[in-house]
């Protein structure tokens, strides 16, 4: 019985020796596999946040373009208009002209 309870002994002290290893070899290895996983996730998590930064990045550039492109259309129609206006400016000296004309002609025939 005494030879029985001695390898009981030896066993268990084994079993224990072997747990406490594995335990050790978990305790240290665990987090090193934690971290490669996070690691992971947030390398997978910064690129889709580089996707939408680049996507709203371009669709500002577009936006800016359109706005650009509207405030070109915007100063050629302001140009135009200028452009009209002054020629019926134009138009309304040339006829006040042509009536001081006609006016100081007749002065003219007059005297």
């Amino acid at each position: 019985m005494e030879f029985i309870n001695q390898w009981l002994g030896i066993i268990i002290s084994s079993a224990t020796l072997l747990a406490f290893v594995i335990g050790v070899y978990k305790f240290s290895n665990d987090p090193d596999i934690r971290a490669e996983k996070a690691n992971a996730m947030n390398h997978v998590a910064c690129n889709e946040r580089h996707k939408r930064l680049d996507e709203i990045l371009e669709e500002m550039r577009n936006r800016f373009i359109s706005i650009d492109k509207m405030l070109t259309l915007i100063k050629e129609n302001d140009m135009k208009h200028i452009e009209l206006e002054i020629r019926k400016m134009s138009q309304q000296q040339t006829k006040i002209l042509t009536i001081l004309e006609y006016r100081d002609k007749e002065k003219d025939v007059r005297i």
